[in-house]
């Protein structure tokens, strides 16, 4: 497990009701400097709902309304290759968390695998919770 930053609840949260399965927009908030409470609304105008977690065309649809661009899809995982065909892009070989931090120690990302969403910058991880360092990604984006 790689430890991972805990947002610090400033403008991440405040005056927004509490909502869990929201890493799509805990990683946006995290990855861009934008306010949450602004990504939120933003990734509910895409069709995502309060509680509940986010369709992957949702993902798509957020982070093209504000402005995350991919940088690649991974492996041959559902998810992977479901993203790469959406993006028109051929997947790279599979990569773990790890070893894409260890290859991007700089810069801000957005990193997805199957069921979450987490954000990487300057590689550090900053999430709610602990990540493994060896679960393999299906795609990652940056601003």
């Amino acid at each position: 497990m790689t430890k991972s930053t805990r947002i610090v609840p400033t403008s991440y949260g405040v005056g927004v009701h509490v909502d869990r399965m929201n890493c799509i927009v805990r990683a946006a908030a995290n990855c861009t400097g934008k306010d949450y409470g602004w990504l939120h609304e933003r990734a509910k105008e895409c069709g995502r709902k309060d509680r509940k977690g986010a369709t992957s065309q949702t993902v798509i649809d957020f982070h093209n309304r504000i402005g995350v661009k991919l940088v690649s899809c991974f492996g041959t995982t559902i998810n992977a290759t479901w993203y790469a065909k959406k993006y028109g892009v051929a997947p790279q070989k599979g990569m773990t968390l790890g070893k894409f931090i260890a290859q991007n120690p700089r810069g801000s990302f957005i990193v997805g695998y199957r069921g979450h969403h987490t954000c990487v910058v300057d590689g550090q991880i900053i999430d709610s919770f602990s990540q493994d360092s060896g679960k393999f990604i299906s795609a990652v984006w940056t601003i």
